[in-house]
């Protein structure tokens, strides 16, 4: 059975590496879907979050065979018909994101009642991760801080990436 895993990642965090690691056990292929918004401009480029995720994914998971990226624009449920998908996987932190998962898969159900979707609960290690706060600190921390307020966040991949982009002045 094959299932789509979509999202900004923008980056990619330990939280969203639980989710890939639970769902690649369930599902014959996974396929991590990279949306464009082209209303928001995002940290990375959805081309370097795929190869951001990819990275993780082999540093960090044992389920490289099974995962695979791609950066889709439109709708969700349209890009999982094109790659025949079956299931849309979410993840969830806590209460606070049931709400808008709830609207979310009312919305994709009323357009493709076929899609399934499966939520997963991350690790409580995660709970208070988002790729939001991971920009929000790494915007605010001094680079020789940076590792140790977000090494247990992020991927090295990601950590590597986010030293690389604050060393460049980009924030």
């Amino acid at each position: 059975m094959k299932a789509i895993y979509p999202g900004s990642f923008d980056p990619i965090t330990n939280g969203h590496l639980d989710v890939i690691r639970q769902a690649s056990a369930l599902f014959d292929e996974l396929i991590v879907a990279v949306g464009i918004n082209y209303k928001k401009s995002g940290l990375f480029t959805p081309a370097h979050r795929e190869v951001l995720i990819s990275e993780s994914i082999e540093s960090e998971l044992c389920c490289g065979e099974v995962v695979t990226t791609e950066c889709f624009d439109g709708l969700v449920v349209d890009f999982a018909a094109q790659v025949g998908a079956e299931v849309l996987v979410r993840g969830l932190r806590s209460v606070t994101d049931f709400e808008f998962e709830f609207q979310f898969a009312t919305a994709c159900r009323s357009m493709c009642p076929e899609l399934k979707i499966a939520y997963f609960m991350t690790d409580a290690k995660h709970l208070f991760v988002s790729s939001s706060l991971v920009k929000e600190i790494a915007e605010k921390a001094a680079n020789d801080t940076l590792h140790h307020r977000l090494c247990r966040m992020v991927p090295p991949p990601v950590m590597k990436a986010l030293a690389e982009h604050l060393r460049c002045g980009n924030y």
